[in-house]
C-alpha cells in the first residue's frame, strides 16, 4: 500500500518519529516506520547520497550528490544520471526529472531514481516501509505474532527476548512481555525512565531544559513535562516547529502548494501567520508580536514590526517592572546594608531608594579601603616583587605606582650595536637579530625578555610572507603543485586548491553571487528586491489591511498609506478613526476616546 504523496499525514507523522528516533527525514538507520529509509536507502533525500547511515541535515539538496562534493560543481542531467522520476539536485538549483503513477503501485526508487513496480515484492521486502526518492512512504507489511520487522532488510524474524543484565524495576522484555528485574543496592534508586541503578539527584523539566514528554525526575520517579503547542512536534524532550511535507522542504517552500517530484501529486506547505504574506511559496512580510508572546504585561512595548502595543497597567502595590523585569508587574522590595553586608557610604538598595550604611572608625581604614565597595577596610599597597614584577611602571593599588626597574640592553649583543641591524638571513630567509632584552619582550607585561621568532615550519606554512612576530617576516616558499595556489584552500600561507562554492550552499537565491576562487554565480531572477542575494518580498499598504501612517513593508523599504481627514486621527493598526471629544461625550467622562486613547473631560458644572 502507497503512502500518498509527501503531504498526507501519514508522511508528516513518520518524519517527526523519524526526527525523534535517529536524526532528520533522510537520516539515521532508517527503522520501520521512519521516513529515512528504511532500507538504508534514505541518502539520497538526506543531502549527499551514500547508504541513508548519515543523511540528517535537511533534505534540500536532494539527489545522487554529483551537484555537490568538494571538488566543485559538476553540472549533470536526469539523463546523464540515468533518473526517470523524483529530483536531482544540480548546480542550477533542483531539476524534475519526472514522475511515477502511484495508481499503478508504481514509486520512484530512492536508489536508481527510476519506477519500480509494486516495490516491496520487487525488492524482496515482507514488511516495514520503503522511501520513494522524495520520502514517501510504501508499506510492506507486518509480521505475525512473535515476530519483529528488521527495519534493515525488510525481512521478518523470530523476537529474541532481552534479560535484565544492568536493568532494574520492571521492564518490558522487548518482546511485549514484562520481566521483574530487581532492585537497587543501598543508597541507590533505579532510575524510572533508564531502568538502571543509580543515585538520588533531584531535577525538574526547567532545571533539565526539557519542555514536553516524561522524563526521570532522578530519583526513581518521573516527570511530565508538558505538551507542544500546535505546530509543534515534541523531539527528545524539546518541542520543535513541525516539519514540513518532504516535497515542500526539497523545493524550499514554506507556505502554498507544490508538487510532488515523485507522485505529480500537489502537495500542501501551510499557510503564513497573521501579516505575513505567501509569495512563491515564502512567507514574507513582518508578523507583529503580541504583549502576550512577549510575556509582557505591563507598559508600551514595540510590536517588532515598527509599531507600539499597550500591555496594559498594575494594580497596586505591583509597579511596572517592579518586580525587576521590564513591563513585567512586580513588587519592588529594597535590600539594606545589613543584608548586604555593607557599611559605610552611601548605598543603593534598590527601588529608586539609597541607605546611609554609616562611616569607618578603625583608624587607617577607609570607606572601600580593602577593595570591597562600602565595606570599610585598609587598603594595602602590593609590589613589583609580589606580581613577579621587574620592569616599567606598575599601578600597585591604593593611587600609587611603582618602578619596578629597567632590563639590561645587552644580552648578546655589545654595547654600542646598532639594535635596529639585522644579520645576513638565516636558513629559510629568516632575517637574525641580535637578542635584545627589552620590557615585555619575552610576551609579559611588566617582564624583562627576549622576544624569540616562529617561523614558518613552526607555523604549518608553506607559501608566501609570514609574520614570525618580533617586527619580522619569512618567506615560505611558493607552491609547486599544479592547480594550487597560496591560501587556495581557504588557510592563509598554506597551499591548496581552490573549490568555489555555490548559490545553494550559501542560502543566495538571486542576482550575481562571488562563490569564491575568482568566480562568480547567477542565483536566478527576484520579483521583489534582491538584498545581500537573498530575495526578498515587500508587503504593502493594502495587504496589511492599512488606510493610513507610514508601513515598513520590509525589504529596508517604507510606504506612505494615506492620510486621515479633519479631525481624523491615524490609529496604530493603521486605520483612520474619529475620536470622540467632550462635547459628544458629556462631562464628566473619562475613558476610551474610541480610537485607542483615552478621553477625561471636565466634572459637570466646572468649566
Amino acid at each position: 500500500m502507497a503512502v500518498a504523496g509527501c503531504g498526507s499525514q501519514q508522511s508528516t507523522r513518520d518524519s517527526a518519529d523519524a526526527s525523534t528516533e535517529g536524526g532528520l527525514p533522510g537520516g539515521g538507520n532508517g527503522g520501520e516506520g521512519g521516513s529515512g529509509g528504511g532500507d538504508g536507502s534514505g541518502g539520497d533525500a538526506g543531502g549527499n547520497g551514500g547508504d541513508g547511515s548519515g543523511g540528517g541535515g535537511t533534505i534540500g539538496s536532494l539527489g545522487d550528490g554529483a551537484g555537490g562534493g568538494g571538488g566543485g560543481c559538476s553540472q549533470t542531467t536526469c539523463q546523464a544520471q540515468g533518473f526517470t522520476c523524483g529530483p536531482l539536485a544540480t548546480c542550477s538549483g533542483t531539476q524534475l526529472c519526472g514522475t511515477c503513477d502511484p495508481k499503478m503501485k508504481s514509486t520512484c526508487s530512492a536508489t536508481s531514481g527510476t519506477c519500480v513496480t509494486n516495490v516491496c515484492a520487487a525488492t524482496g521486502a515482507a514488511c516495514g516501509v520503503i522511501p520513494d526518492k522524495c520520502g514517501n512512504l510504501t508499506v510492506c507489511g507486518s509480521c505475525p505474532p512473535g515476530q519483529v520487522c528488521d527495519g534493515q532488510t525488510h525481512q521478518c524474524a523470530a523476537c529474541v527476548a532481552g534479560d535484565c543484565t544492568g536493568k532494574c524495576g520492571n521492564i518490558i522484555d522487548g518482546c511485549g512481555n514484562p520481566m521483574a528485574c530487581g532492585g537497587c543496592g543501598t543508597g541507590e534508586v533505579c532510575d524510572a525512565v533508564s531502568h538502571t541503578c543509580t543515585t538520588c539527584m533531584t531535577t525538574t523539566c526547567a532545571a533539565a531544559g526539557f519542555d514536553c514528554g516524561t522524563i526521570s525526575d532522578g530519583c526513581g520517579h518521573t516527570l511530565s513535562c508538558g505538551t507542544c503547542a500546535s505546530g509543534q512536534v515534541c523531539v527528545a524532550n524539546v518541542c520543535v516547529p513541525a516539519p514540513l511535507p518532504v516535497a515542500c522542504q526539497t523545493q524550499n517552500a514554506s507556505c502554498g502548494s507544490v508538487t510532488d517530484p515523485c507522485t505529480g501529486q500537489t502537495v500542501a506547505c501551510g499557510s503564513c501567520p497573521g501579516g505575513a504574506t505567501c509569495v512563491s511559496n515564502v512567507c514574507n512580510g513582518c508578523v507583529p508580536h503580541t504583549c502576550a508572546e512577549l510575556g509582557k504585561n505591563c507598559g508600551v512595548i514595540s510590536d517588532g514590526c515598527g509599531d507600539m502595543i499597550n500591555c496594559g497597567s498594575c494594580t497596586p502595590p505591583a509597579s511596572c517592572g517592579g518586580g525587576g523585569t521590564a513591563n513585567v508587574c512586580g513588587v519592588c522590595t529594597p535590600t539594606s546594608c545589613a543584608a548586604q553586608g555593607k557599611n559605610c557610604g552611601t548605598f543603593d538598595i534598590g527601588c529608586g531608594m539609597t541607605q546611609n550604611c554609616g562611616t569607618c572608625s578603625t583608624s587607617g581604614a577607609t570607606c572601600g579601603g580593602g577593595g570591597t565597595a562600602n565595606v570599610c577596610g585598609v587598603c594595602t599597597p602590593t609590589s613589583c616583587a609580589a606580581r613577579g614584577k621587574n620592569c616599567g611602571t606598575i599601578d600597585i593599588g591604593c593611587g600609587m605606582t611603582q618602578n619596578c626597574g629597567t632590563c639590561s640592553s645587552d644580552a648578546g649583543a655589545t654595547a654600542g650595536d646598532d639594535a635596529g641591524a639585522v644579520d645576513d638571513a638565516g636558513e629559510g630567509g629568516v632575517a637574525v637579530a641580535p637578542p635584545i632584552e627589552t620590557c615585555g619582550g619575552g610576551g609579559t607585561a611588566n617582564v624583562c625578555g627576549v622576544c624569540t621568532p616562529t617561523s614558518c615550519a613552526a607555523e604549518g606554512k608553506n607559501c608566501g610572507t609570514f609574520n614570525i612576530g618580533c617586527g619580522m617576516t619569512q618567506s615560505c616558499g611558493t607552491c609547486g603543485t599544479p592547480g594550487e595556489t597560496c591560501g587556495g584552500a581557504g588557510t592563509a600561507n598554506v597551499c591548496g586548491v581552490c573549490t568555489p562554492s555555490s548559490c545553494a550552499a550559501q542560502g543566495k537565491n538571486c542576482g550575481t553571487f562571488n562563490i569564491g576562487c575568482g568566480m562568480t554565480q547567477d542565483c536566478g531572477p527576484c520579483s521583489g528586491v534582491c538584498q545581500s542575494n537573498v530575495c526578498c518580498q515587500p508587503t504593502t499598504c493594502a495587504a496589511q489591511g492599512r488606510s493610513c501612517g507610514s508601513l515598513d513593508v520590509g525589504c529596508g523599504q517604507t510606504q506612505q498609506c494615506g492620510n486621515c481627514g479633519a479631525g481624523e486621527v491615524c490609529t496604530g493598526a493603521g486605520t483612520c478613526c474619529l475620536p470622540a471629544t467632550c462635547a459628544a461625550a458629556g462631562c464628566g467622562y473619562s475613558g476610551s476616546d474610541g480610537c485607542g486613547g483615552t478621553l477625561s473631560c471636565s466634572p459637570c458644572g466646572l468649566q
